[in-house]
């Protein structure tokens, strides 16, 4: 599949990064289901009613070695492994070094790698390109179940993203659930983010979402006008 431009209101952050001038895109090369995370939200289940899809996230986790070939080009931003999670448990370290790998050899672009696994961003460290933002998904600050996902708790996820200090980080909070506005954006915060991207349930998973004084309160709080 390649290269996707990315178009829409979650993609505005890229305006900080003016020397990326050829735009935001993502690319997939990991294939398999997500059995790990096994998100209730998850925009790729729908999608695999379309036979290519299909074939593509069934199935263990893999790497498509055709999309090795894809010409990553200069000056983008690159959302790697969108579709699903590259740093998963379950995807293989060879699969994830080859990505790497590739990613390397178009080293005049910012990748940014999304994990909800975030503690294995630890394991490559050494072999991520030269200009990389690191970011995890923090949906809410209150208990959720293993009925809306399997992934690492939000604590964890949020505690071993401000372990790499070092490096630029973002939060997602996609699909923003019920929060209370204080201690979530004290979560937020406590990684240290250059940015926050949040969005709504796009999949209409009947999820308890927020209040729009709440996001409000959050969106101030993030800013710093609370």
């Amino acid at each position: 599949m390649g290269l996707n431009r990315s178009r829409g209101n979650m993609y505005s952050w890229p305006d900080m990064f003016g020397e990326y001038t050829d735009g935001v895109y993502t690319w997939n090369p990991i294939g398999g289901e997500c059995k790990d995370h096994d998100c209730v939200y998850c925009y790729v289940k729908p999608q695999k009613r379309k036979p290519v899809l299909k074939e593509k996230y069934s199935g263990d986790h893999r790497l498509i070695e055709h999309e090795l070939n894809t010409k990553l080009g200069s000056n983008r931003i690159i959302f790697v492994e969108s579709m699903s999670d590259l740093f998963a448990d379950t995807v293989p370290e060879d699969a994830i070094a080859r990505v790497l790998e590739h990613c390397n050899d178009y080293p005049d672009n910012m990748y940014l790698f999304q994990s909800k696994n975030p503690k294995r961003f630890n394991e490559f460290l050494k072999q991520f390109p030269p200009n990389y933002i690191l970011g995890t998904t923090l949906e809410t600050n209150e208990y959720y179940s293993d009925d809306i996902s399997k992934a690492p708790s939000l604590k964890e996820r949020a505690e071993a993203l401000y372990g790499y200090c070092g490096c630029l980080r973002m939060v997602s909070v996609e699909p923003v659930l019920a929060f209370d506005p204080i201690p979530f954006a004290r979560m937020i915060l406590s990684t240290s983010p250059l940015f926050v991207s949040i969005g709504a349930d796009s999949q209409n998973c009947d999820l308890k979402e927020p209040s729009a004084n709440d996001i409000k309160i959050l969106v101030g709080l993030l800013r710093g006008k609370s």
